[in-house]
């Protein structure tokens, strides 16, 4: 893991800085998994118009991890859904995949949840979302689906991760 990792609460002042790192995260990870129009044309407009709309509450918590230097590397962001706590969003910086920041992240959002008296979470992946697929399955999720699902207006196939044991994935840290 990344040394100098800090990890904390985001704040209305990060929203920019994460539409940012998620526009840079879905052109590298969609890639042939979305339409390159929409990569290349209104992805950072919805991206931006997404995370300007947060400051009006509905995520139950997003957590930011950044370098020493203050430069965003991940972010996490969990909505309140009927069946549970759901992970929306969870990116790395392309340039920081691979050193422990999605474990990171993945980790003290399960810790998070087990303080407020949660015990699951889960999220929904691109079928063809390999590298995420081979994160997800080593943190321990368990897949279900695919089903029809849609990124945006973005029609994709998914499927389903599960984590029932939070304390297990709380001390997947690294």
């Amino acid at each position: 893991m990344t040394s100098d990792l800090s990890l904390r609460h985001a704040t209305p002042a990060d929203f920019p800085a994460i539409a940012r790192l998620q526009t840079a995260s879905w052109a590298s990870a969609y890639a042939g998994l979305l339409d390159d129009s929409y990569i290349t044309g209104r992805m950072a407009e919805d991206l931006a118009g997404f995370w300007a709309r947060q400051t009006q509450g509905g995520v139950r918590f997003q957590i930011v991890a950044e370098a020493g230097d203050g430069r965003l590397l991940g972010f996490i962001a969990l909505l309140p859904k009927p069946d549970g706590p759901y992970v929306d969003n969870l990116h790395v910086s392309p340039d920081a995949k691979g050193g422990g920041v999605g474990r990171a992240l993945m980790a003290r959002a399960a810790r998070e949840l087990l303080d407020l008296g949660e015990n699951s979470l889960y999220l929904t992946v691109i079928d063809a979302n390999t590298a995420a697929i081979a994160f997800y399955e080593a943190m321990g999720g368990a897949a279900s689906g695919p089903f029809p699902d849609a990124v945006f207006d973005q029609p994709v196939q998914a499927y389903r991760y599960d984590w029932t044991d939070l304390p297990a994935l709380a001390a997947k840290a690294g």
